[in-house]
């Protein structure tokens, strides 16, 4: 842990001149442009629906600003010479073949992101978006092959995998618990969010140990004034306090609760429900610029989920309900969430080396309890990680990336708990019991295995990575990297070689590929003793990612095809004697279409395909089937329009083939969900109270009301129709949101 204090230590580069300070407007075709991220060192703003943006503490001198543009392709680097204790002003357009500003000079086409698979949005165009209840995860699903098949979650499958697959970051940190109650809402309050970038696959070397990455870029802290944001909604309140301390300084804090459990108990008797389910989150950061080259970052975020019932003899949840076990009589409660602090160091060292440095601690929590005590399950894992990474630009057109984390922690698990089924097995099960099958018990059924166990296992890991982004001329561009990890609990060595291109073809349109290793390391109880099996080691894929973009409609559209494949190995899967095997395997490929129109302010529009097949094989000896995430179609229209600056109006529809019931059973291997499709639509008006915008809004969620039904005919029944509620009824969904 000695080299991780070096960056620390490096402030002697602090400036001495009078800063000054940067006011800019940032054009397209003329348009003041919102979005716009423009970065100096440490800095990074963007830019209001005015195009306008600020930067503070500027040394004198010619300086370099990173403009990236709103749509995440245009890359542009731009000199400004700063004046010593004053002002500068600034102006830049991405139309524009020069600029005239006497000052101002671009320089030679930067390297661009070559980085197939990767989609950013910025939290203005997911505030914007229907159906998503200001959610910033669910809205996501509106790009291809990203859903949910359980109708209003948040929680995410990409391009046919699992859940489980994906890894989430925000503030530079590894996000373990992104999800309320396994999907309900998001752990990050949105307002705390600058943008999302959703890596589908093909990603390059700086992230590993997942299918799919969704990194979340913290905004940052308000350094002009006191700002206050607050929102109130059906299912929660939320409130962000940001200000400037001095004028170096500057902090946020967000928080959100649910309030159901304020307000339900007092309309509906539920004995049995002694705390209603609740949850609440927040997040706070801290900035402290020490020089205009170097920011101190502090962040601190957390989350809670809890209920409890009190389970007695005379509880039943239908006419039908049989007696109840003795065992599950008495209070039964989960308690769910996670703790993180972070103390960061951004530091630019003249205009080509920028280096970041990242402390973190996570302490997540799992309580269960049924039975009061008959059974019960505490995970508590604890982690500090150290993260490294350096950007140095060689020249223009070259660039070095490299980085890496050191962590260690502690597994901690207590239990007297049935071993819990994997994902896939209890989506079958429940499958079968939908259709008239055996009843779905989870965990507690006739063949349960309960496990005793009071372990604590220490872990340590290692991650490096190294990666060259080369403009070799105007129109290719390449990035080869690797990426090499050791855990040491599995004993894994892991080397991920990884590779993309970009080539810019006359007609204006870019094509993109790549190719990459992709390991991830088993889940604590696939390898922890008496959960799993100590001997199974990580699976791998192999990505294949070939991407088509170019903007049309003069520049008012862009659209982006993509075409994929995935091949998986040593997938872990159940055994009958070892519990956990590698010795499955399988594919994802598709095909995807995303086009986004956006002609002026007013109107903003998304359409978005996928084709896509999900196969697995859980052990040499059967024959692949369909995985259970499995959808073939899924298309989604999104609009939203402002016909006045005060009124806007959302719709999205979307359609979903649906997912495979039990795909592993012979009989019923054929049988899928009904295929669903829902309109959700969105009316948002603006007031103002003084100089104070207030929005207030309105969501109807499914709003013609579908419900979805499903036929079949097995070896087992004649044809038997059956007739669900696969989704949700007509909900309105009411908020109001104000920003002094």
């Amino acid at each position: 842990m000695r080299y991780c204090v070096v960056p620390f230590l490096m402030l002697i580069f602090a400036a001495v001149a009078h800063a000054g300070g940067i006011d800019g407007v940032i054009y397209e075709a003329g348009q003041e442009l919102e979005g716009a991220s423009v970065t100096f060192v440490a800095q990074t703003v963007t830019t209001d629906a005015e195009g306008r943006f600020a930067l503070e503490n500027v040394p004198p001198g010619d300086r370099i600003l990173r403009i990236i543009h709103p749509d995440g392709k245009q890359v542009k680097q731009a000199s400004v010479f700063v004046l010593s204790g004053e002002r500068t002003p600034f102006t830049f357009d991405f139309s524009a073949e020069t600029l005239t500003l006497g000052e101002v000079v671009v320089y030679g086409e930067p390297v661009i992101e070559a980085t197939p698979g990767k989609q950013t949005m910025q939290i203005s165009e997911i505030r914007r978006m229907t159906g998503g209840a200001n959610d910033p995860l669910r809205a996501l699903q509106i790009l291809p092959g990203i859903t949910s098949p359980r109708g209003f979650s948040a929680e995410l499958n990409i391009r046919g995998g699992s859940s489980d697959d994906n890894s989430y970051y925000f503030d530079r940190v590894p996000l373990s618990y992104p999800y309320h109650f396994g999907g309900l809402a998001t752990t990050v309050n949105s307002a705390a969010i600058e943008s999302l970038d959703v890596h589908a696959g093909g990603f390059g070397a700086e992230f590993g140990n997942a299918q799919a990455v969704i990194d979340i870029n913290a905004s940052q802290p308000e350094r002009e004034r006191v700002a206050l944001t607050a929102d109130l909604n059906m299912i929660m309140s939320e409130v962000m306090l940001e200000s400037p301390i001095g004028s170096n300084g500057a902090f946020y804090i967000a928080g959100r609760r649910s309030y159901a459990d304020l307000i339900i108990p007092h309309l509906v008797d539920i004995p049995e429900l002694t705390q209603f389910p609740r949850f609440w989150d927040y997040q706070a950061a801290f900035d402290y610029y020490l020089t205009p080259e170097q920011r101190l970052h502090f962040g601190a975020f957390s989350a809670r989920d809890s209920m409890e019932i009190n389970i007695t003899e005379d509880f039943a949840l239908d006419d039908d309900e049989d007696e109840i076990d003795p065992e599950f009589l008495g209070k039964a409660h989960y308690i769910g969430g996670f703790d993180t602090q972070s103390i960061t160091l951004d530091s630019s060292f003249g205009d080509r080396l920028i280096l970041q440095s990242t402390l973190s601690h996570t302490r997540d929590v799992l309580d269960l309890e049924i039975g009061s005590g008959s059974y019960y399950l505490l995970i508590d894992p604890s982690s500090y990680i150290l993260r490294e990474d350096a950007e140095y630009d060689i020249h223009a057109r070259h660039k070095i990336q490299a980085g890496g984390s050191i962590g260690a922690g502690n597994f901690r698990i207590t239990s007297y708990f049935p071993r819990m089924p994997s994902e896939e097995e209890m989506i079958e099960q429940q499958g079968r019991e939908s259709i008239g099958g055996e009843e779905y018990n989870g965990p507690f059924g006739d063949d349960q295995v309960n496990i005793e166990s009071d372990i604590s296992q220490s872990f340590t890991f290692t991650e490096a990575y190294l990666q060259d982004r080369i403009a070799v001329t105007d129109w290719l561009h390449v990035k080869p990297g690797i990426r090499l990890s050791y855990f040491d609990l599995t004993g894994d060595t892991m080397v991920d070689p990884r590779a993309s291109l970009s080539i810019r073809i006359p007609n204006g349109a870019e094509v993109r590929a790549a190719w990459g290793v992709y390991h991830q390391t088993p889940t604590p109880d696939q390898f922890l003793p008496g959960w799993g099996n100590p001997d199974v080691r990580a699976s791998k894929a192999i990505h294949y990612v070939l991407e088509l973009e170019r903007d049309v409609l003069h520049n008012s559209a862009n659209i982006k095809l993509a075409g994929y494949y995935k091949d998986l190995r040593d997938l872990v899967t159940g055994h009958p004697t070892d519990i956990y095997r590698n010795q499955g395997s399988g594919h994802a490929q598709g095909l995807e279409m995303l086009l986004k129109y956006n002609p002026s302010e007013s109107f903003l529009g998304w359409l978005s395909y996928s084709y896509s097949e999900s196969r697995r094989k859980n052990n040499p000896d059967v024959p692949e089937r369909l995985y259970i995430f499995d959808q073939t179609h899924i298309a989604t229209v999104s609009i939203s329009y402002r016909p006045t600056p005060n009124w806007e109006l959302g719709l999205r529809w979307n359609y979903a083939t649906g997912v495979p019931i039990a795909p592993s059973d012979e009989i019923l291997a054929g049988l899928r969900e009904p295929s669903t499709h829902r309109l959700d639509l969105r009316f948002t008006r603006t007031f103002h109270v003084g100089k104070h915008p207030l929005q207030a809004y309105l969501d109807v969620l499914n709003a013609y009301n579908y419900r979805g039904s499903f036929s079949t005919s097995t070896e087992a029944q004649e044809f038997v129709e059956y007739e669900e509620d696969f989704a949700m009824p007509i909900i309105p969904y009411i908020g109001a949101s104000m920003k002094f």
